[in-house]
């Protein structure tokens, strides 16, 4: 990739998240024409009915060029958060899979309007401190979690997804 298409190895490089969504889209995109392609060319087959396409696909990069951005020769510290880089090593351990916050929506206590906020990867997904003020500048009110009718917080007003904690013995960086 970085020899034929060198604008999106740098992308790559410089914003790895961004580019990788990007990525995965185009990975999706070209599932589905595929899918569509041979839907047409099996519409009286038996087998037309089986085909099923995956719905969540992620591109996965390997063979990277050797250079200083990608290659560390020390295990990564706080300062690669958001980088892009190739660590060899064996997973020795690994947690029970758990549920991570990564959004929340809250409520003017006075006129209801919500104010989505997601939380911050590069610390551990806290949630930044909200002001007790509305976006509407509201007199007297505070933002509050969202809640359904019957005051219950509701988890559509949330958004999880599943992670896992992994233990890496690092038996080489290249």
């Amino acid at each position: 990739m970085f020899d034929v298409i060198p604008i999106v190895g740098n992308e790559l490089l410089k914003s790895p998240e961004s580019t990788l969504s990007i990525c995965d889209a185009a990975a999706k995109r070209a599932l589905m024409d595929k899918y569509d392609e041979l839907k047409e060319a099996v519409i009286n087959s038996e087998t037309a009915g089986k085909l099923i396409p995956k719905a969540h696909i992620h591109v996965r990069f390997h063979s990277l060029p050797i250079c200083p951005e990608t290659y560390k020769h020390e295990f990564p510290g706080s300062k690669e958060v958001g980088s892009f880089l190739c660590l060899v090593g064996t997973v020795i351990r690994t947690s029970v899979p758990k549920l991570l916050e990564f959004s929340k929506m809250f409520k003017c206590s006075r006129c209801k309007t919500t104010v989505y906020v997601e939380a911050i990867p590069g610390r551990f997904h806290a949630f930044s401190k909200l002001g007790k003020d509305c976006p509407n500048f509201c007199v007297n009110s505070k933002l509050i979690p969202a809640t359904d009718d019957s005051g219950k917080y509701a988890a559509e007003y949330s958004s999880y997804k599943d992670y896992q904690e992994i233990k890496l013995q690092v038996s080489m960086l290249i």
